[in-house]
């Protein structure tokens, strides 16, 4: 029987980023399965919340809009309510899928709702027959020998320790790792937050837990392990790497478009890899926090936007709000809860703001704009001739009625006329 995939992502697993890697990831899938693909999302990590079907809504718009699969949510978010028999039926609608898609959440929840209950077993099974499991984000953090209780520790202060892990690495490769996605994470800004949120010494005091036999695999944000057992290969994708710790300290890193055969994974090997991923906490002793992958593309908008104004090229500008928008649509299937959406809004409102400003001030009457210049040269020409320096005030008016404004001299004064020029469009 052939063998199939175990999938890891770091994050990003329902962003623009990961939509090509999704899509050859089902591409593989029909292939071995042999025509279609029955694809199942399992809701249990995000299955507490209160906003649930609306995360389930928007990954299954996300499949089915931009990876062009359709997928069939599994309510199972409240296991220990059920009775034994929607337990079985749940279990055994994962058994049978081909593709089994699971993320974003609460990893000790979801570890408290399926580990009593096989479910370790059923996904091993979906590998073991030839389908595939993605599993990312909090949902990754699940399937090690031991699980990092993120929310308990980062947002209220519990000491650090493991819980316990499915396993499911271990079943399907025998690896006994733990998984770490988020390991680049750098929302902190002026605080260490890799490492799924830990940072370094928190992640250290942990590691000194391990057994001897046991280490990290960590995956970096918008990037997948490919792990396909048929292969024998694990194929890195997105945007960072992955990488492997034992006994505390980095030992081997594989980045994207890295191919490399799974027993050099599971051993820690170093040959082959690029140099580990070692350097200081982002935001902490002066190295900056790194953008996202979302905040990149705000930022080369808005800076498109600068130039198109710069260079008065209104349709310019124009696009980039309307690139602006499109990308905020794009993001918007984004389960994970992060501020990128919001800064993105941000910077468009900031985009329309300036537009609207622009426009305004072209809808001024003109002559009140240029009402000042001219009767500063009125006065002049006024100043001229009254000292009988008629030469200068012809001078002053031949060039006045060149730039289209008409003087004329009444016995009540000097009234002007301005014949406003035809203005190319803005760029030209």
């Amino acid at each position: 029987m052939t063998s199939g995939t175990l999938v890891l992502m770091g994050s990003g697993e329902t962003t623009p980023t990961m939509v090509t890697t999704h899509q050859k990831i089902f591409a593989t899938t029909a292939e071995r399965r042999g025509g279609g693909v029955d694809a199942v999302l399992l809701d249990t990590p995000y299955g507490f919340q209160e906003n649930a079907a609306e995360i389930s809504d928007k990954a299954k718009h996300y499949f089915a809009h931009h990876v062009g699969r359709d997928v069939k949510v599994v309510r199972a978010g409240r296991l220990d309510r059920t009775d034994a028999l929607a337990v079985e039926s749940t279990l055994d609608t994962v058994r049978r899928a081909d593709w089994l898609f699971s993320g974003p959440g609460s990893p000790t929840y979801a570890i408290g709702q399926w580990s009593t209950a096989g479910f370790a077993d059923a996904f091993a099974a979906i590998v073991d027959g030839g389908g595939t499991v993605v599993f990312a984000s909090a949902a990754a953090v699940t399937t090690g020998t031991r699980t990092i209780p993120v929310y308990e520790i980062y947002k209220a202060g519990v000491v650090p320790s493991w819980a316990p892990g499915l396993g499911v690495v271990e079943q399907v490769l025998g690896w006994r790792c733990v998984v770490v996605p988020h390991f680049d994470n750098a929302e902190g800004g002026t605080h260490d937050t890799r490492y799924c949120y830990l940072g370094q010494r928190r992640l250290e005091l942990l590691e000194a837990d391990l057994e001897d036999d046991e280490w990290v695999l960590g995956i970096d944000e918008h990037t997948a392990a490919i792990l396909d057992l048929d292969a024998g290969t694990m194929r890195v994708e997105g945007r960072g790497g992955v990488h492997v710790r034992r006994d505390g300290q980095p030992v081997a890193s594989w980045m994207s478009g890295d191919t490399v055969a799974l027993d050099q994974v599971g051993s820690g090997s170093a040959s082959g890899t690029v140099t580990p991923d070692d350097l200081p906490a982002p935001g902490v002793d002066g190295v900056e926090a790194g953008p996202t992958p979302m905040d990149e593309q705000v930022a080369a908008l808005d800076r498109a936007f600068d130039t198109a104004l710069d260079e008065h090229d209104a349709d310019g500008a124009t696009r980039a709000a309307l690139d602006l928008e499109e990308l905020i649509r794009a993001w918007a299937a984004d389960t994970q809860e992060s501020d990128e959406h919001d800064r993105a809004v941000r910077t468009l409102r900031g985009m329309l703001t300036r537009l609207g400003r622009l426009a305004g001030e072209a809808m001024h009457d003109h002559r009140e704009l240029v009402r000042p210049h001219i009767e500063t040269l009125l006065h002049v020409r006024d100043d001229a001739r009254s000292r009988k320096a008629f030469e200068v005030a012809d001078h002053i008016r031949v060039h006045m009625d060149a730039d289209g404004v008409r003087v004329r001299d009444t016995r009540e004064g000097t009234e002007w006329d301005w014949d406003e020029p035809d203005l190319p469009p803005p760029g030209e």
